[in-house]
């Protein structure tokens, strides 16, 4: 977006945009699954009420919503060990692309 005003040839190839990939589905996603935005009801059989904090949701690729969960979950926290994958499918090669691009680009 910040080259957007600029004619073609003065802009710059992001040198690591190849990691993303491109051939997923579009889809609709919360783009913030984590354990502080999912209310459980209390008692012997839990259950899931409300998910809440919509404001990262939106159309993405579909291994966005995994990327997102795994992103901000500790390496070897329970929720991201035993939860994701419970609720969402390990698409590994695509988070590796994505945790990749992330980190050269210095986004935390």
């Amino acid at each position: 977006m910040p080259q957007h005003w600029l004619p073609k040839e003065a802009k710059y190839k992001d040198p690591y945009r190849e990691y993303p990939p491109d051939n997923g589905m579009i889809e609709i996603t919360h783009g913030g699954f984590h354990l502080g935005n999912i209310i459980i009801s209390t008692g012997t059989s839990p259950r899931i009420l409300a998910i809440i904090d919509w404001a990262h949701a939106g159309w993405y690729p579909d291994c966005w919503e995994y990327c997102k969960a795994l992103y901000t979950a500790n390496h070897n926290d329970v929720w991201r060990t035993v939860w994701i994958p419970e609720f969402l499918d390990q698409l590994t090669p695509e988070f590796n692309a994505f945790a990749e691009y992330i980190l050269q680009i210095g986004v935390v």
